[in-house]
């Protein structure tokens, strides 16, 4: 069992990424993940597995999804259930090396061509809520839809996304509607004869969204092993 705590794992651009197997004090293994190339993560994400267990993990970190953007160094701590007063050997082990696959700030990518797809999958799904995100908006100031139809568009669409049969990566979505409709629920009260939603709300949130629709394009990387999408053919917004 020593041996594992000082396996590094192989991984497609070894100076880039360093990744080990810690022990824990209190008992367990943890996963420390070290960036050590010139550019930030934009997106990382880390696929292990425990001892005795048939399915995988993945854990992602994504600058526009989280609510901060995925660190340099981080240590990542597989959720365990152990009983009270649990010795070490109670512990499952990380049994498999883990597999990580990373997007830099650059758009450049290195790790599992695997995981490199469904982080990528990840951020063409956060395109979409982004754009019907500002369909819908466009569409609301135009037509003076109420507060009430807004917010059940909204949460009927991060219900759709964040359904449970879908795949972790494709759930990023729920984020941006979520977010929404809790704007739209802090608003203040229009009054009457005033139309909703506000054109202050209309005109912030779209140049909020068109914000991360930029960040996006921008932070585009080769999708040549990665499932061949492209943002290049969307239409851009006003």
């Amino acid at each position: 069992m020593k041996t594992i705590l000082f396996l590094a794992f192989a991984l497609a651009a070894p100076a880039q990424i360093a990744a080990t197997v810690f022990e824990l004090t209190s008992g367990g293994y943890g996963i420390r993940v070290q960036n050590n190339g010139p550019f930030p993560f934009a997106a990382l994400a880390v696929a292990y597995k425990l001892a005795g267990q048939e399915s995988g993990h993945v854990v992602y970190f994504d600058e526009l999804t989280d609510d901060s953007p995925p660190k340099q160094k981080l240590e990542i701590l597989p959720p365990v259930a152990v009983p009270k007063n649990a010795k070490k050997s109670d512990y499952p082990v990380i049994s498999d090396p883990a597999v990580i696959a990373a997007i830099f700030g650059d758009g450049s990518t290195t790790g599992d061509s695997a995981l490199i797809r469904r982080l990528v999958i990840g951020r063409c799904n956060m395109m979409q809520a982004v754009e019907n995100s500002l369909e819908m908006i466009a569409d609301a100031g135009r037509h003076n839809i109420s507060r009430a139809r807004m917010i059940a568009d909204f949460k009927r669409m991060a219900v759709s996304t964040g359904r449970w049969y879908v795949p972790q990566e494709q759930r990023v979505g729920a984020r941006v509607y979520q977010s929404i409709v809790e704007k739209l629920i802090n608003l203040q009260e229009s009054q009457l004869g005033v139309p909703f939603p506000p054109n202050e709300f209309v005109q912030q949130e779209t140049a909020r969204l068109n914000r991360q629709r930029a960040v996006l394009m921008a932070s585009q990387p080769s999708l040549a092993d990665a499932g061949g999408y492209s943002f290049e053919n969307a239409n851009p917004r006003p």
